[in-house]
């Protein structure tokens, strides 16, 4: 959501809270800058654990999220070069490639 988070949740519990969480920043470990996160997508044959996040900020972050361990942010696309002038509204992973 634009709130800079990423929220899972289990549908057999009782969705009371979310299993899991993982903050969208720009990876900036002194100042990080929160990302409000707009289009997500997930593609199985990309692997079960693997989303696109596009942001707000014309950012699109690549999260790995693995069963019982942290969500990691693998790759965030356009903070140096090739960023979007506007937000993310939609993602979607090469299909001859989609890992």
């Amino acid at each position: 959501s634009t709130d800079g988070r990423v929220l899972w949740w289990d549908t057999r519990m009782s969705l009371q809270e979310p299993i899991d969480e993982c903050e969208l920043t720009d990876g900036n470990k002194e100042n990080p800058m929160m990302l409000g996160g707009v289009s997500l997508e997930w593609n199985l044959e990309a692997g079960p654990t693997k989303y696109l996040v596009g942001t707000e900020q014309g950012v699109v972050l690549s999260l790995n999220k693995k069963p019982k361990k942290a969500v990691e942010v693998q790759t965030r696309f356009g903070l140096e070069s090739g960023r979007h002038f506007g937000p993310v509204y939609s993602c979607k992973r090469n299909p001859a490639n989609a890992k």
